[in-house]
């Protein structure tokens, strides 16, 4: 098996590994999709809302990432889906998890 490469989520590549978390933070995340700060907001409220499909698949991915994960990222994919200003993707995802889950445990 090949390595993902970097971009391989933005690329529609359906074999890429976390691609529900990368493409949510994209969407929601990413300086050019969240202008006003609403994107962000309205990915918190998404995490919230039980009826939302992507949602699961998101904090599982997200929590297998904090429990460890992030090795298994493909280079730079969360740095380009998101342009996050902390220093690691650790950092970034610590801070997401918070945002959107509270003390939740992971």
């Amino acid at each position: 098996m090949q390595p993902a490469q970097p971009n391989a989520f933005l690329l529609g590549d359906s074999d890429a590994p976390f691609r529900t978390l990368l493409r949510i933070v994209r969407a929601h995340c990413h300086p050019a999709a969240d202008t006003s700060h609403s994107a962000y907001d309205h990915l918190i409220a998404r995490a919230a809302d039980p009826t939302d499909d992507d949602m699961p698949v998101f904090k599982d991915e997200l929590r297998q990432l904090l429990r460890g994960g992030t090795t298994q990222l493909p280079e730079r994919a969360l740095e380009t889906a998101v342009l996050y200003d902390e220093d690691t993707d650790l950092d970034f995802l610590r801070r997401l998890w918070h945002d959107l889950y509270g003390s939740e445990p992971t």
